[in-house]
């Protein structure tokens, strides 16, 4: 069985080219908002009205991992039966 990490690293995504619309503009601003915090808090990226797609694409490798690594601590505790709200 793969881990989620080989399984996610196996995936070549396409980048956005010029012409694709950028998905960040269909949000609304608390989204867009939620995001930005969230980017901030976890990531250490500044997120403004002005960040695009393009522009949040590098730290998705990282934020990907960083959810990945959790997600098996979860199943782990789960395993053993921990109590996962300690």
């Amino acid at each position: 069985m793969s881990t989620p990490s080989a399984a996610a690293s196996s995936i070549s995504p396409r980048s956005m080219t010029n012409t694709d619309k950028d998905p960040l503009d269909s949000l609304t601003p608390q989204e867009r908002n939620d995001i930005g915090q969230y980017l901030r808090s976890y990531h250490g990226f500044a997120m403004d009205s002005a960040t695009t797609f393009r522009d949040i694409e590098r730290v998705l490798p990282g934020v990907f991992e960083k959810i990945s690594g959790t997600l098996e601590c979860y199943v782990k505790a789960l395993e053993e039966d921990s109590d996962l709200t300690e």
